[in-house]
């Protein structure tokens, strides 16, 4: 698909549901009739079914029409929502793209001491880098001078499907103000909540003991190199018993410790989210923590221990920008020097001004 779009390739988006029989001649009067625009104009129209399950892309090269279709075998795909019939959306090619990828992502955030001069008596305040990401993808770093919910309407813009976050209530409120969002918990950070309980309690001993085997399960799948279907099998099999006999043992141990005790702090915590913390068992593809995304942060946790903050609220912004490059390159084993010099030693390139082809990872191959 790729070599298909160019750079002024225009990209449509259908948003109310076709029926996914259509061939050539039913997108086409699809197109002319519904989103009334002109199917031979070499656009890209896309379209997907009801259940977000399939989408098929109609496109003229000049000389026939293509018909392009992709099928998920697990999940749905992100969509957003129709505002009437023959709604459409205009996507770039990198916006097409993260929306055919499925729709599960990882999110966190994390504070930065910022000077700012409009602030009073120059005191720094707190800003935030906000990293987003595929298991497999790119990882994208924003920046915002707030922890609010309101980077998250622009951040998370048309994004339906599995969202894995920590318990910061943000992301609870998001959830519950729009359809189609799940939420995802993390199991690294109840895990986490014991290890600190655990000189303290030998209940918060035992809880670790048990939470053990759902990440030796993890280690097996990944060992063995299962398939999303088979690490689905397995985690409603093993691992849901054992999240549920969890939940039970929980539910004892509060009962027995104080609420301001660390094990009976730990508790609380668990509990509040543990419904959020099984939903990795619904899929193969989710995680069961996300620790990945915590490792994209970690660079930036060391930094400020050095630097000690930023110099100015936009700084704040290229510094976004540095670690989305750096942070990407290191998932997908490349050199950010080589990539940033193989990238800007090409003017034409750099004149460009849709990025497809230019990220991390569709450039990994060439490295």
């Amino acid at each position: 698909m790729e070599k298909i779009i160019t750079e002024g390739t225009k990209i449509y988006l259908a948003l109310e549901p076709v029926d996914m029989r259509k061939g050539f001649n039913g997108l086409h009067a699809q197109v002319f009739e519904h989103l009334k625009l002109k199917p031979l104009s070499g656009a890209m129209f896309v379209f997907t079914n009801k259940t977000r399950t399939r989408v098929k892309i109609l496109h003229w090269d000049g000389s026939g029409l293509w018909v392009m279709a992709k099928r998920l075998e697990e999940g749905r795909f992100s969509w957003p929502k129709s505002a009437g019939a023959g709604s459409k959306l205009v996507l770039g090619s990198t916006a097409l793209r993260m929306l055919l990828d499925g729709d599960y992502l990882q999110i966190d955030e994390t504070p930065i001491k910022v000077i700012d001069p409009d602030y009073p008596n120059n005191k720094t305040r707190s800003g935030w880098l906000w990293p987003i990401s595929r298991p497999a993808g790119d990882v994208v770093f924003t920046w915002r001078m707030t922890r609010g919910s309101s980077h998250l309407d622009e951040l998370l813009a048309g994004f339906s499907g599995y969202l894995q976050s920590d318990a910061y209530g943000v992301y609870d409120k998001y959830a519950r103000e729009r359809e189609g969002i799940v939420l995802s918990a993390c199991m690294a950070h109840i895990r986490r909540q014991f290890d600190k309980a655990k000189e303290q309690s030998q209940d918060a001993r035992r809880v670790l003991a048990q939470i053990a085997p759902l990440y030796r399960i993890e280690k097996e799948l990944r060992e063995d190199g299962a398939d999303h279907a088979q690490i689905e099998r397995t985690r409603q099999a093993e691992s849901l018993p054992i999240l549920e006999d969890l939940q039970k043992q929980l539910i004892k141990v509060r009962q027995a410790h104080l609420p301001k005790s660390l094990t009976g702090k730990a508790c609380d915590y668990a509990l509040s989210i543990w419904d959020k913390a099984k939903v990795y068992c619904q899929r193969g593809d989710l995680q069961i923590d996300k620790n990945l995304i915590e490792n994209a942060i970690r660079p930036s946790a060391i930094g400020k221990k050095n630097w000690l903050f930023v110099g100015h609220p936009n700084a704040g912004k290229r510094s976004a920008i540095i670690y989305s490059i750096v942070i990407s390159c290191q998932r997908h084993g490349i050199c950010p020097g080589q990539y940033l010099e193989t990238v800007l030693a090409d003017q034409n390139l750099l004149r460009r001004q849709d990025p497809t082809g230019l990220t991390p990872a569709e450039m990994a191959p060439q490295f």
